[in-house]
Order: C-alpha cells, then sequence, then structure tokens
C-alpha cells in the first residue's frame, strides 16, 4: 500500500491520521481547503 505524504513546513500530513482543523473548509479559487494553523491549509479531497 502505498501511503500519501504531505510535507507542511516541518509537519508532515500522513493519509488516515487524525489532524486538527479549525472549522469548515472554505473556499479558495474553487477548491475546498481546511485550515490546520496559522497561514497553512490541507485540500479537503486529500482528508
Amino acid at each position: 500500500m502505498i501511503e500519501l505524504i504531505i510535507y507542511v513546513g516541518k509537519k508532515v500530513l500522513r493519509k488516515r491520521r487524525a489532524v486538527a482543523t479549525y472549522g469548515s473548509s472554505i473556499k479558495i479559487k474553487g477548491k475546498r481547503y481546511y485550515i490546520i494553523g496559522k497561514d497553512i491549509f490541507a485540500k479537503k479531497a486529500n482528508f
């Protein structure tokens, strides 16, 4: 099984791992994102 890994600064987001989000998703240029930190966003499709 290949694991999806997204690098965000020094943090690594792995598929199927719990990540705290702040509120519901927001739309940026037609795509939906979750806020996961100050100026850090993760695409909703990756959750």
